[in-house]
């Protein structure tokens, strides 16, 4: 397996569930040539891998804290 870099994910990233897709435009990486569609969830813990390519999706410094907010709220 090949090393990918780290890809940086925003809060406006993250899907309604707290995660992206991968293989992702994020990644520069377009879905018809790539491995099938999975789901990361990054929002957990910040950063997820994907297993088939191996790149890695690491939420941006303080959008851990925007996305709890959101998730909190969106419970109350």
């Amino acid at each position: 397996m090949t090393t990918s870099p780290d890809i940086l994910v925003l809060d406006k990233d993250l899907n309604s569930h707290g995660g992206v897709f991968c293989p992702s435009p994020l990644a520069n990486m377009p879905i018809w040539n790539h491995h099938p569609k999975v789901f990361l969830d990054v929002s957990t813990t910040g950063q997820a891998q994907c297993a088939y390519c191996g790149t890695r999706y690491v939420l941006s410094p303080g959008a851990a804290d925007q996305s709890s907010a959101a998730a909190h709220s969106a419970k109350a």
